[in-house]
């Protein structure tokens, strides 16, 4: 049994994770899309899960995505959901260690 239905490239592979990782982020975070996921969350609470947590929406990106470009839409959905969740530890990472360090100079000015 193939896991992948095509071989790809390593450029069309780089394509599939970033276009998929930055498509899952704009729909669960970028303010460009609060209006939509507004809308949405007040007609469905399955909606609102879906639009506000990046597993859920990184499956269905990567799925559709997946369809695309020939891909088993499962091994998609979830390559895609997995690299979308972990990028979102990662920038919650980093924005509470830059808040960590802003902190600190602030601390460390006002003792001077």
């Amino acid at each position: 049994m193939k896991i992948w239905m095509v071989a790809l490239t390593s450029f069309d592979f780089l394509f599939f994770i970033l276009s998929g990782v930055g498509l899952t982020n704009l729909i669960v975070n970028a303010t460009i899309f609060d209006l939509i996921r507004n809308y949405f969350s007040e007609k469905s609470s399955f909606l609102n899960y879906l639009l506000t947590c990046m597993m859920c929406s990184g499956f269905w990106v990567g799925a559709l995505i997946s369809l695309f470009l020939g891909i088993n839409p499962f091994m998609g959905g979830f390559t895609i959901s997995l690299l979308s969740n972990i990028f979102d530890i990662l920038k919650d990472f980093f924005i509470i260690l830059t808040e960590r360090n802003i902190v600190n100079a602030e601390a460390g000015e006002n003792d001077v």
